[in-house]
């Protein structure tokens, strides 16, 4: 993923544009912030690092349309894997049937406010 961030980083500034708006409708910066975010969350899932409590280093832009304030969590990386995702019907099929499943399944042993999860998460997630 790292290696992603650096080869959008070293686009031309116009290609950065396009590839941001046509690709996600967002700006360089969001497309850039989260990419980075996603780098990070790779690199604490590939050494079985743990969320629970943790803060992310970086803060990902989040489009003016989206209604939901980023923080360090987990749950706003989530949001930004949301927002790269190419297919939106798969994303609510598959990925949010996964996650909900997860978090039931787990729902007496974590508390979802230590990994960022405001009440409404499953709205936030919606496609």
């Amino acid at each position: 993923m790292g290696m992603l961030s650096y080869f959008y980083a070293d686009l031309k500034t116009n290609e950065q544009k396009e590839l941001a708006k046509e690709l996600y409708g967002t700006t360089v910066a969001c497309l850039k912030s989260w990419l980075r975010c996603i780098t990070d969350l790779r690199n604490r899932c590939a050494h079985y690092s743990r969320f629970y409590y943790w803060s992310f280093p970086a803060l990902p832009k989040m489009p003016e349309s989206a209604d939901f304030k980023a923080n360090r969590k987990l749950f706003t990386q989530i949001m930004v894997i949301r927002f790269l995702y190419p297919e939106k019907d798969k994303w609510n099929a598959n990925v949010l049937i996964e996650l909900e499943a997860i978090i039931e399944e787990y729902r007496n042993d974590i508390s979802l406010k230590h990994i960022g999860f405001p009440d409404n998460w499953v709205d936030l997630l919606e496609c």
